[in-house]
């Protein structure tokens, strides 16, 4: 960090190297030495990349930001780069970079924010092995093959063709054998507004925080796919509206109340053909209810729609309260004559989970539309500072129409000891 006065520079810079590893069968580590054991159980936390790893992934970070005294204005300029190495039946390079610029300032106590995102990144064939070196030079060779990425102008992005055939001709007739599968970029430019909560009954009614973006998304390899998008989003937060404490007390059975919500709309509009327009509505809201400080009752649903054979519906409500007396508890003191004095917290929980989801199908004329039901139930007790015991039981039931409905069960019981 470097400063002087009201102005302010910060420089982040940070890098990153993880792996997932297919799980060894039949290795059983010595324990005749005790270093020795400790390096070999050790030695993959400070490897420098397996080659028979599933997945590998490195990637570096660049953030800046210059904090200046007008309207508490920041610009920041952040770039991010990644190599993502895959292996299955198929193995695969999946490689991306974003730079984003973004300006925050303030008008008041009204926050605003303009930015400006873009990606780009692509899939290439590769063979198996390798490690964290051979990733990083695959992520450094991708700089020669995207100079697109760099020369893409802000605005001028939206609306190039050029930018969109530069793709395109160098995956167009690209088959399997081929080394290069895709690549894409996208860009983004986003005007957010942010204001202080009001503390009252207008925070339920008004939002909290708006958004505009206008985006573009390609897509290129055997086709193109060549995308515009708009997109708005409102967010509501609201705390003690209708409560006995609320803004609006017409609710005595809890005492205090929070509301979460939001609604975001979305247009898609290809390029190619402007007048098939895609619309897609998002709806979410969380509603929790404290009866007392330790009695709560949450409830959420989320609506996703895009015509009547594209939509999506999830609910939960849940309930969480202390308990009075368990068989558990009771079954605890008879066996252990140093519990029958004392009590024994209980924190019970119960939750219904439901959804109802449809999607089209290029496969079939008819959407496959899916609906499932599930009942938790879990209890939670502490006995004295050192353990805790929780219980629970899942109850489920699957079906999608005309084809297999499923039902399932399961208890679990797990410990905790804390020393």
């Amino acid at each position: 960090n470097l400063g002087s006065g009201k102005f302010k520079y910060a420089l982040n810079l940070s890098t990153e190297a993880s792996q997932k590893l297919l799980k060894a069968s039949g290795q059983i580590l010595s324990t005749d030495n005790y270093f020795k054991t400790w390096l070999s159980s050790t030695q993959k936390e400070f490897s420098f990349g397996d080659s028979a790893a599933s997945r590998r992934k490195v990637g570096a970070k660049i953030e800046n930001s210059l904090r200046l005294p007008w309207s508490s204005l920041t610009p920041q300029v952040n770039y991010y780069a990644e190599e993502n190495y895959s292996a299955s039946t198929n193995f695969y390079y999946n490689d991306k970079n974003t730079l984003s610029l973004a300006f925050p300032f303030k008008i008041g106590k009204n926050s605003f924010s303009v930015s400006w995102k873009k990606s780009s990144g692509g899939v290439e064939a590769t063979t198996a092995g390798g490690d964290y070196y051979s990733d990083v030079q695959a992520l450094a060779s991708t700089y020669t093959k995207r100079g697109y990425f760099f020369a893409a102008a802000p605005i001028f992005d939206l609306e190039s063709e050029s930018l969109a055939k530069s793709l395109y001709k160098k995956t167009v007739g690209l088959g399997k054998s081929d080394s290069l599968q895709s690549e894409f970029y996208t860009s983004e430019y986003d005007l957010s507004f942010n204001r202080p909560l009001y503390a009252d009954k207008r925070d339920f009614f008004i939002p909290a925080n708006v958004s505009l973006a206008v985006a573009r998304d390609i897509r290129a390899a055997q086709t193109l796919s060549d995308t515009n998008q708009y997109k708005l989003k409102l967010g509501w937060a609201a705390f003690n509206i209708f409560g006995k404490y609320g803004s609006i007390p017409i609710a005595s059975w809890f005492e205090q109340d929070e509301y979460l919500a939001s609604f975001t709309a979305t247009l898609k509009s290809p390029r190619s053909n402007p007048g098939n327009l895609t619309q897609v509505y998002t709806c979410y809201l969380q509603a929790n209810f404290y009866l007392t400080k330790d009695n709560i009752l949450r409830n959420g649903a989320e609506l996703s729609f895009q015509d009547a054979d594209n939509y999506s519906i999830k609910g939960t409500v849940a309930w969480k309260r202390p308990g009075k007396t368990s068989p558990i508890s009771a079954l605890a003191k008879l066996i252990f004559k140093r519990l029958r004095d004392q009590e024994i917290p209980i924190v019970r929980s119960d939750s219904i989970n439901c959804s109802w989801r449809s999607a089209s199908s290029v496969n079939s004329s008819k959407p496959k539309k899916t609906h499932s039901y599930e009942y938790i139930h879990s209890a939670d007790f502490q006995f004295a500072k050192f353990f805790a015991l929780t219980t629970e039981l899942d109850l489920g039931f699957t079906c999608a129409f005309d084809d297999i409905c499923s039902m399932t069960a399961s208890w679990s019981l797990g410990g905790k000891l804390n020393f």
